[in-house]
C-alpha cells in the first residue's frame, strides 16, 4: 500500500466510517430509492423558514453536519495531494449520488452554503481535479498540523455550549448538582466575565458541579486557544492559497457567516478582564499579573479580527468551480 491510499483510508475511516456521517448517507441515500424526496427536503430545509425543534430531527442535522465535514476534510487532502484521486474512489461510489442529489445540494449550496462540500461534489463530476503545487513533504506537515487541531475542536468545541450560545442559541438544562434548571444566553456569559474572579473560580470549579454556564467558560478558553492555533497554521500555508483558503473555510461559519458578529461578542467578553484586579490576598504582583492579562486580551482581539479578515482575502482567490 502506498502512502497516499494509507492517509485516504485512516480519513475515511475517522470522518466517514467512525463518525455520524456514513448513518447519514445510508440513510439519506434509502430515502432517495424510496422516492421521499418530500421527507429529504423537511429534513435538510432552511431552519430559518421552518425551526428545527423536534429532538429526532436536530440529531438528524447534526449527523447532516458531520457528513458535510467530511466532506470538507477530504476535500482539503485532494488539494494538497495528500490522498490519490477521490472521484474514483470507494467513498465517492458511495457518497456522489446523495451528495449530488437535488434535494440535498440546497443544504450546502443556498441554506448553509459550505464551499468545500461544493468543490467536492464537482470533483466527483470530473468537473474540477484542481491540486496545489506543493511538495509532498510539505504537504505532509500542513496536513498532519490541520488534521490535529480539526481533532481537537471535534472533540473539545463542535458539540459543546459555547458555540451554541454564540449562534444566539437559548440553552436550558436541569443542573445535575441541584436539580434546578437553568437558561443560559451568551450575554450571561459575558456578564460573568465582567467579574473575572467568578470566571476563574468557573474553571476550575469540580465537574460535577458545573453548569451549562461553567462548561462554556471552560470552552471559552479553548476556544481561544484554537484561534491562536487556527492562526498559526493559516500563516504556514501563506504559499498555499488553496489549501490556506480551505482550512479556514473548514470553520467558516463562524469566521465567516458570523464574522464581524462573532469578533464583537467575543470581544465584549474579553474586555471584561481589562478592568480585573488580582484579590489583595494573592500572593502575585498585581501589576504584573495586570499588564499579563491585557497583553493576553489584545492578542486575542487581534487574532479574532485576523481570523474574520482572511474572508475579504479569499473573495480575491478565483476558482473554476464557484
Amino acid at each position: 500500500m502506498n502512502i497516499k491510499q494509507a492517509n485516504y483510508e485512516e480519513l475515511i475511516a475517522t470522518y466517514y466510517e467512525e463518525s455520524d456521517a456514513k448513518s447519514v448517507v445510508v440513510e439519506l441515500a434509502k430515502l432517495i430509492d424510496e422516492g421521499d424526496e418530500n421527507k429529504i427536503n423537511w429534513l435538510l430545509r432552511d431552519y430559518h423558514v421552518a425551526a428545527v425543534v423536534d429532538k429526532s430531527e436536530i440529531l438528524f442535522r447534526r449527523r447532516a453536519d458531520k457528513f458535510m465535514k467530511c466532506c470538507s476534510v477530504i476535500e482539503v487532502a485532494a488539494l494538497a495531494d495528500f490522498i490519490p484521486d477521490v472521484a474514483t474512489s470507494e467513498f465517492a461510489g458511495e457518497i456522489k449520488d446523495v451528495l449530488l442529489h437535488q434535494s440535498v445540494k440546497p443544504y450546502y449550496t443556498e441554506f448553509y452554503p459550505e464551499y468545500l462540500p461544493q468543490e467536492l461534489s464537482k470533483r466527483m463530476e470530473g468537473v474540477y481535479n484542481i491540486t496545489e503545487d506543493i511538495s509532498d513533504a510539505e504537504a505532509y506537515r500542513i496536513m498532519l498540523s490541520f488534521l490535529e487541531l480539526d481533532q481537537h475542536f471535534e472533540e473539545n468545541l463542535a458539540n459543546g455550549y459555547l458555540l451554541r450560545l454564540l449562534d444566539s442559541f437559548t440553552i436550558t438544562k436541569r443542573r445535575r448538582s441541584t436539580g434546578v434548571k437553568e437558561t443560559v444566553r451568551f450575554k450571561d456569559l459575558v456578564a460573568l466575565m465582567h467579574s473575572p474572579q467568578k470566571f476563574i473560580d468557573s474553571l476550575f470549579m469540580d465537574v460535577r458541579k458545573q453548569g451549562v454556564l461553567e462548561k462554556a467558560v471552560n470552552e471559552f478558553s479553548l476556544f481561544i486557544q484554537f484561534c491562536f492555533d487556527l492562526t498559526d497554521l493559516l500563516k504556514l500555508c501563506d504559499n498555499y492559497p488553496l489549501i490556506q483558503r480551505a482550512i479556514w473555510s473548514c470553520y467558516s461559519y463562524w469566521f465567516g457567516i458570523l464574522g464581524e458578529k462573532l469578533e464583537a461578542k467575543l470581544g465584549k467578553a474579553l474586555d471584561g478582564f481589562l478592568s480585573w484586579v488580582p484579590p489583595g490576598d494573592l500572593e502575585i504582583n498585581a501589576d504584573e499579573a495586570i499588564a499579563d492579562i491585557q497583553k493576553y486580551v489584545g492578542e486575542a482581539r487581534s487574532v479574532l479580527v485576523g481570523l474574520v479578515s482572511y474572508r475579504n482575502r479569499y473573495e480575491s482567490i478565483a476558482l473554476n468551480s464557484i
